[in-house]
């Protein structure tokens, strides 16, 4: 994997512990702004007493994820800054 690739910010996921990941369905949810994951809590009905943490993830941790068996789920956005460097590590990433 490049260096230069695991570096890149693709988007934003949130937890509230390390082994709860604020999920759409099965599947880790990345957006591409804060604001964006922000909005998709508030719908998912996250209350401000869960107060979530809001991280930014990059390529290399996403690969990382992935190699362990986590399943991710991108707006658009995000997908967008992630599909190009998946082409170009080789995965079989397609785009929506």
């Amino acid at each position: 994997m490049s260096i230069a690739n695991d570096s890149k910010v693709i988007g934003y996921f949130a937890y509230l512990s390390p082994s709860e990941v604020v999920c759409d369905g099965d599947a880790c949810l990345i957006t591409g702004s804060e604001v964006d994951l922000q909005t998709y809590i508030t719908e998912i009905g996250f209350g401000i007493e869960d107060n979530p943490t809001i991280k930014k993830t990059r390529f290399g941790e996403i690969m990382r994820g992935m190699r362990l068996g986590a399943a991710y789920s991108f707006d658009e956005t995000a997908y967008n800054r992630f599909y190009p460097l998946a082409k170009r590590e080789g995965l079989p990433a397609q785009r929506c």
